[in-house]
């Protein structure tokens, strides 16, 4: 049925006709019809049916609820709504970092990213953070970083080359220009070493203390 509440009285109608199921006697339907538990009850403060198909309703801060198929109404202890699963609660570091080409600033810690649009830094922008494995692939600089590295990165930069780049463990990831990561040492760290590849040597100096 759909329920209807107001204080501590509530009305019951048909889910398909919506006319009002009255009691045998007319008398208002009570809270604590549908529970002993909400006895104490002034109102409901929220009703609703989660994806489980269990009901739940709010008063002050009781929540009791009721499992599909189930008669009997339970009461929750201690639990706290509104938390978010956040991995920048308690935050101990940051993995990495990136300023895609619009300004705005990506910060990824685990599975989780946030992102900054304005340079003030002192809020994140509404609904993070978010799962890189869900929600990356929404983002201005959407890339196959959801199926590459769905765990987290360790770091990331946006090149002069236009191409972005991330980092996890001993591999690395460009998008657009490879189809899977590849070893970091195979491309990154190398140094510029004319005497290996030439093989002669144009001078020599001895200071003292040090050869050159």
């Amino acid at each position: 049925g759909v329920f209807l509440f107001k204080g501590n009285r509530y009305w019951l109608y048909d889910p398909h006709t919506y006319e009002l199921i009255e009691k045998e006697d007319k008398t208002d339907r009570t809270l604590t019809e549908i529970s002993e538990l909400l006895k104490t009850a002034v109102k409901i403060d929220a009703a609703f049916v989660d994806n489980k198909q269990n009901c739940v309703l709010i008063a002050g801060d009781m929540y009791i609820y009721k499992e599909k198929d189930d008669t009997v109404w339970k009461i929750k202890e201690d639990h706290q709504w509104g938390k978010i699963d956040s991995s920048f609660d308690d935050l101990e570091r940051i993995d990495a970092a990136l300023t895609d080409k619009d300004g705005n600033v990506f910060l990824f810690s685990g599975g989780q990213y946030v992102r900054y649009s304005s340079n003030n830094y002192n809020h994140v922008d509404d609904g993070y953070p978010k799962s890189i494995a869900e929600n990356w692939k929404n983002e201005s600089v959407a890339t196959a970083l959801t199926e590459i590295f769905p765990q987290g990165v360790d770091g990331a930069f946006h090149g002069k080359d236009g191409n972005t780049y991330f980092f996890k463990g001993t591999t690395y990831f460009c998008p657009g220009q490879m189809s899977e990561p590849m070893d970091i040492n195979g491309k990154w760290g190398h140094i510029e070493n004319n005497l290996k590849e030439t093989g002669t040597v144009d001078a020599a100096y001895d200071d003292g203390s040090q050869y050159y």
